[in-house]
Formats: C-alpha cells, structure tokens, sequence
C-alpha cells in the first residue's frame, strides 16, 4: 500500500524498520521483490 501511494523507496524504509534485526537487507530485498512483482500485476503464491 506504501508502495502504491507513496513510492517504492518509502516501502523499503517502512520495511527496513519492520524487519527482525540481522536480517534487515534480506527481509527488505525478499519482501520488495514480491511487492514490484504484485504491483505489475503478477500472480503472487503463497508459501
């Protein structure tokens, strides 16, 4: 939703701050490759 209203950018810091500490990059980097890929319109399985 962050991503859509505001901008990818601002996603990636919101995610950065929910992220469980030592794993900050891979959270971000795995959660915003779902997000652009939802964005363009991909279908996103669960698992």
């Amino acid at each position: 939703m962050i991503a859509r209203g505001a901008s990818m950018n601002d996603a990636q810091e919101a995610m950065h701050y929910v992220a469980p500490v030592g794993e900050k990059a891979e959270y971000v980097k795995g959660a915003a490759s779902v997000v652009s890929r939802a964005m363009a319109g991909e279908t996103i399985a669960a698992g």
